[in-house]
């Protein structure tokens, strides 16, 4: 067999795309089912509303931007917009559409737009605009392994015609938008054209279940098909209607954090330790994502009531909110779950609850509550006791900080006073001063640019000797910040302005100095 070059898929693409179904186009822009409505306050307790049916001058009461109600005139369902903040309203979807081809399969990509504006000195006020483009084409072919090749259209202005031309190019379309908000098109949740789909029906990939998938995942189908030959395991998880699982097996090669999807010539059963129809049925019949079907088997061993899919789904928001399947040993996870029920009404979500949850017990830890108490650890009115105890620890932990830094203050005091003593030294040449205060280090690590001024826990704790070594003839003036060893008085580092290295004239004197020292500090 010949092989297949990308020229000749870029020729196929250009030449063997054929045109349009009749009806593609309708259903190409047939895809949004939300309608706007723009409201205006006359005055105090007087709103009109417009509704993009045409409609305008609906008398509205009390209405809240990002509100749905449904328009009295046209019956259709509505999202309130202020016309304060808001003129304008765009949303994009992307379509695909899948073809045959003489070596295999195309498909090519739209992007289409809706735009809904809203004009207050015009008629009528509320416009809506839809309109679409395409922004690439691939191709896989049908021999071996197969892979597809993808180009997309570039439009670069001709000056000598003065006019715009579009060229086709290889690689994918450009991305959208910026940093992480940033999107490609065909990494994008799409509808598919379906009517055409029973061309896969005499193809390799006739078992590989196109109809659910673009029912239901709703993926770039070329790249499906691309990973399907290499991993025939994804079509036993389409047939269990294991969706998102079977997205998981097509990642598998870049998630990193989904070790356990190796496929290593496992059976889909082993590698997702699906040991029971039971076990099957229940993750199939809620399409479980992998850390839910992580959740499922871990409870299986740990609940002891019938599990529901609300409580695997609690679980599973638990573990991803916590890195790891985290677990309090004063409390089981089943209890833990009808607690949450029993305060659900006082939380918007799961992620809620357990942050405030996790906030409660580390507060009640921090002042040596008893957990193993059952008032304690599901107490009966949650919010009070959670702000209750998290105000206690917050008084608690400013007193603490207070007695610390008086503590740390008269510590300071008493060695201050002794190195003092010890090490106050002086000659014709350079003369050793002590810190008294927290003040001088901060002014000696300005003067000299360096972080003597973070040193004040270090010398209270006992892990540095700092000394401040500057010139006899210019003693208001820094020179050399010096650290020492506690027990041994190994001058540690001696930095002149800007961390520089001191002159080795000035380390020589600094270790006579030391040595005559050593003695008065030992008897110390």
């Amino acid at each position: 067999m010949s092989v297949i070059t990308q020229a000749k898929m870029k020729d196929i693409l250009l030449t063997e795309t054929g045109n349009l179904p009749s009806d593609f186009e309708e259903w190409l822009l047939n895809v949004f089912d939300i309608d706007y409505m723009f409201y205006h306050k006359v005055s105090a307790n007087k709103y009109l509303g417009y509704c993009s049916c045409g409609v305008d001058d609906i008398p509205l009461e009390k209405p809240k931007s990002g509100q749905y109600i449904i328009c009295q005139h046209c019956g259709k369902k509505v999202k309130l917009k202020n016309d304060i903040y808001n003129h304008s309203e765009c949303h994009t979807v992307v379509r695909c559409y899948l073809e045959k081809c003489s070596i295999g399969f195309t498909e090519r990509l739209f992007i289409v737009n809706n735009k809904t504006t809203y004009n207050p000195d015009n008629l009528p006020r509320v416009t809506t605009e839809v309109s679409y483009r395409e922004e690439q084409r691939s191709v896989l072919p049908d021999d071996g392994d197969g892979q597809k090749y993808t180009i997309h259209p570039y439009v670069k202005y001709d000056f000598g015609t003065k006019k715009s031309i579009t060229k086709w190019i290889k690689g994918r379309a450009h991305k959208h938008g910026e940093g992480r908000s940033g999107w490609w098109t065909e990494d994008c949740k799409m509808e598919i054209y379906s009517k055409n789909l029973d061309m896969f029906t005499n193809s390799k990939y006739k078992y590989a279940e196109m109809n659910k998938w673009v029912e239901n995942v709703k993926f770039d189908p070329l790249w499906y098909l691309e990973k399907y030959i290499k991993k025939p395991q994804i079509e036993f998880l389409m047939k269990l209607k294991l969706y998102n699982i079977a997205i998981s097996f097509l990642n598998n090669d870049i998630w990193s954090s989904r070790k356990w999807l190796n496929l290593n010539g496992k059976t889909v059963f082993e590698i997702c330790s699906l040991k029971t129809k039971k076990d099957i049925d229940f993750a199939s019949m809620y399409n479980l994502t992998p850390l839910e079907l992580k959740s499922y088997l871990i409870m299986k061993n740990e609940w002891e009531n019938e599990i529901t899919i609300d409580a695997v789904k609690f679980r599973s928001i638990i573990i991803d909110e916590s890195d790891t399947d985290f677990k309090y040993e004063f409390i089981s996870f089943e209890r833990l779950y009808n607690y949450f029920l029993e305060n659900k009404k006082q939380f918007k979500n799961v992620r809620d609850f357990w942050v405030d949850y996790r906030d409660y017990i580390q507060a009640a830890r921090y002042l040596k509550m008893n957990l193993n108490d059952t008032k304690v650890k599901t107490p009966h009115d949650f919010k009070y006791c959670h702000d209750l105890c998290c105000a206690r620890r917050e008084e608690l932990t400013k007193k603490r900080h207070a007695m610390k830094i008086a503590r740390n203050a008269r510590i300071f005091k008493k060695i201050a006073k002794k190195y003092n003593e010890i090490f106050s030294y002086k000659d014709k040449k350079y003369t050793i001063l002590v810190p008294l205060t927290k003040e001088d280090l901060k002014i000696e690590g300005k003067q000299n640019e360096n972080c003597v001024g973070g040193y004040y826990d270090r010398i209270v704790e006992g892990n540095s000797i700092v000394l401040f070594l500057r010139e006899s003839k210019n003693i208001s003036n820094s020179y050399c910040t010096v650290e020492l060893q506690p027990k041994t008085l190994k001058i540690i580092q001696c930095r002149t302005r800007g961390n520089g290295a001191a002159p080795d004239k000035v380390v020589k004197w600094l270790e006579k100095a030391i040595n005559k020292i050593k003695q008065k500090y030992q008897v110390a």
